[in-house]
């Protein structure tokens, strides 16, 4: 496993860091390895605009119409 040093970490940072770790009973590694983790699973500016621009190409499937009436039936009865 690789390890990574952070050098000029504000004091108000590492202070809340600390605090979330003491609150989620974590250790500041282990919040900060998750941290790193989503952001690193967030797409890119370039990939969010790829994914809007694919959704803009499929044609929705059911009119709004149709799509109230479906709901509508998946409700149980009164």
């Amino acid at each position: 496993m690789a390890n990574v040093h952070v050098r000029d970490l504000p004091d108000a940072l590492h202070l809340a860091l600390k605090e979330r770790a003491a609150m989620e009973g974590r250790s500041v590694n282990e919040v900060i390895v998750r941290a790193l983790g989503r952001a690193a699973a967030q797409p890119t500016p370039a990939e969010f605009a790829a994914r809007v621009r694919r959704a803009q190409d499929v044609p929705p499937t059911l009119t709004p119409d149709e799509l109230s009436a479906a709901v509508r039936a998946s409700r149980p009865a009164p």
